[in-house]
């Protein structure tokens, strides 16, 4: 929807968008678009959160050493090394099984 000019044949150009009427507007805003980008990029670096470093590795669970003596014997003894949580696993089978023992044995016989 341009209008003429009175006295001349050139268009008139509708104001910008930021409100500034200029004499003879070609529609490039380039440096305002890019102080934009400069500052968009500048807030996203801002925003985004840095990556943990690559060189931090996963903690490994302590493992723990344990000596048993074998059955039968007064010198042989057995070493068995385990972390925290397979021990902790083991202890509880263990119960289980010590639990169910006493269980059946402990009902009458013929039952």
């Amino acid at each position: 929807m341009a209008r003429a000019v009175a006295g001349t044949d050139a268009p008139v150009q509708p104001p910008c968008l930021d409100g500034h009427i200029p004499k003879q507007h070609t529609g490039d805003h380039r440096e305002i678009e890019g102080e934009t980008m400069i500052f968009t990029m500048l807030l996203l670096l801002q925003a985004t959160p840095a990556p943990p470093p690559a060189s931090e590795k996963p903690e490994r669970e302590k493992v723990v050493c344990r000596s048993y003596q074998v059955t039968g014997s007064l010198i042989a003894s057995r070493r068995v090394c385990l972390t925290g949580a397979q021990w902790k696993e083991q202890e509880r089978d263990t119960q289980q099984m010590i639990d169910k023992i006493q269980q059946t044995s402990a009902q009458p016989a013929g039952k």
